[in-house]
């Protein structure tokens, strides 16, 4: 790809930044917004007369574009508990964008319901010809499966009781897709490559988790939003790139802990996933704070860009470690990525190249914004998971919420410029706590889901005041970490410390149902 954008290019990547982060106003723009009404300045007696209880209709839900073949559960308690083991062998061939990967999963099944079949996601059967599966065994014994448009399904000869373990190996081989230029029609891939970075993010088969009655929880993908749930797990990875050259990096979710010249070898525990991007190109900067190592990897021609995001993830990981307790693992990498999205992973996260593009040298940006953004999701997504498909709000409303946190201690001069930038000039509204599929596109998915959720927070913490706010925060973090959490147990544990009566908040941004 050129660094020269063409005028269409440029107005598609502007349209794009639009459309992903709720973020496209100038810094003229910003100037007229009046200051007199900003949410960040309400009092408590404000926020009730701005937002009252009023009935917000739910919107209908688009008509699906997958076929519901795998059982949706409503969302329910899951103990995500680290009962599954993977080991996996890649090798690579950066030049043909081809990878053969051999992988066991030793399962254990906790749950006094017997399992008769093993259910897994497989995310690259959404991209055609990107996964080819050869061979499928349990106890190392062939197996019949079947193959589904985004999920695999292995079929057992005996039933798996509690307590008893299961090994699984599957070989297969993997083509890595272009990841295609930003189009209107659908979200932005992340699994491919383009001329600058090879991604493996959700490319192996995953046995998902399964709800408190043991169904397995798969929901359908959507044009926007996320559709997988993770376990925890614990991963032991060991890549081979075959034509190895010296400027070929990998940026990973753990620390290489040994090998060289093209091999290379990585153990990530109590983790829900294992995500890493090969590059020519990539430089890197490295820190520690809190006993974890953070590496920044980019693009030399965003150099600055990317030291300037090492130092703000490590500001983040101080800060809400302080706030809201140690996270489970002891890494974090942060990877420029060379499509216009950002996306969170364990120990992982990819920072869209525009936010680069945009960094002016100030943290007054998106650059700064959406890289606080993403750090959060160590909390709440890695450490505390949840639904993503049925109740999103979950994790994206407290990291968007985060990003304030993160202005009002570390830049207090700009958090009013925060909510001017961030939520007011949208003027967002919906009710948070709808299922992914039921907002008519991103914009009201957005709206609802990521900003209505920064308001529902900030006049929760009104309510509850900041003392009670920020031990709710903490014991939510202890009580499910490693764990998936719901929305009932979010408000169970909330109005158990609150010393106020909570239902005028909750009844104004969350739909009751029926």
């Amino acid at each position: 790809m050129s660094h020269i954008k063409s005028l269409t290019y440029l107005f598609s990547f502007s349209m794009v930044l639009v459309l992903l982060s709720g973020m496209a106003c100038t810094p003229a723009a910003l100037d007229t917004i009046s200051k007199t009404a900003t949410y960040s300045e309400l009092t408590e007696t404000q926020i009730e007369t701005v937002f009252p209880n009023s009935a917000q209709s739910t919107p209908s839900p688009p008509q699906p574009l997958f076929t519901k073949t795998v059982k949706i559960p409503d969302p329910a308690v899951v103990d995500s508990q680290s009962n599954s083991e993977y080991k996996i062998s890649v090798f690579f061939n950066y030049g043909l964008q081809h990878a053969r990967v051999t992988q066991e999963i030793n399962y254990k099944n906790i749950m006094p319901q017997a399992i008769n079949s093993f259910i897994l996601a497989c995310d690259p059967l959404r991209y055609e010809g990107a996964i080819s599966i050869k061979e499928v065994s349990v106890n190392q014994k062939n197996s019949d499966f079947e193959i589904g448009s985004y999920w695999l399904e292995i079929n057992l000869k005996e039933a798996l009781q509690q307590g008893e373990q299961a090994t699984i190996d599957l070989s297969y081989e993997l083509t890595l897709p272009p990841i295609p230029e930003p189009a209107d029609d659908r979200k932005p891939a992340i699994f491919g490559y383009t001329p600058l970075q090879s991604n493996f993010a959700d490319w192996y088969p995953m046995i998902v988790p399964r709800d408190e009655n043991g169904n397995w929880l798969l929901h359908r993908p959507w044009f926007y939003g996320e559709y997988l749930v993770y376990d925890l797990a614990n991963y032991s990875v060991d890549i081979q790139i075959e034509d190895f050259r010296e400027n070929l990096l990998i940026a990973a979710s753990a620390k290489n802990e040994s090998g060289q010249n093209g091999s290379y070898h990585y153990h990530h525990e109590n983790a829900r996933n294992f995500v890493f991007s090969v590059s020519p190109s990539y430089q890197f900067s490295q820190t520690n704070v809190e006993g974890i190592a953070i590496t920044s990897y980019y693009f030399p021609f965003h150099k600055s860009a990317g030291e300037q995001v090492l130092q703000e993830t490590a500001k983040a990981v101080a800060l809400y470690t302080r706030l809201f307790g140690p996270i489970l693992n002891n890494n974090l990498t942060v990877v420029e990525a060379d499509f216009l999205d950002g996306m969170e992973f364990d120990s992982f996260y990819f920072l869209s190249r525009g936010f680069y593009n945009l960094f002016d040298g100030t943290p007054k940006g998106y650059l700064t914004t959406i890289a606080v953004h993403e750090t959060a999701h160590q909390w709440w997504y890695t450490s505390v998971a949840n639904d993503q498909a049925m109740q999103p709000w979950l994790d994206e409303a407290l990291c968007t919420y985060s990003e304030y946190l993160y202005y009002e201690n570390i830049y207090p001069q700009l958090s009013s410029w925060w909510w001017a930038y961030r939520v007011d000039f949208y003027n967002p509204a919906g009710y948070i706590n709808a299922p992914i599929y039921d907002y008519q596109g991103f914009i009201p998915y957005r709206d609802a889901v990521y900003l209505q959720g920064a308001k529902f927070l900030h006049t929760l913490r009104a309510s509850m005041g900041d003392v009670a706010f920020f031990e709710f925060l903490q014991q939510y973090k202890n009580k499910f970490n490693g764990k998936l959490s719901t929305e009932s147990e979010f408000w169970q544990l909330a109005e158990s410390i609150s010393k106020n009566d909570l239902s005028s908040i909750k009844s104004t941004f969350f739909n009751s149902g029926p």
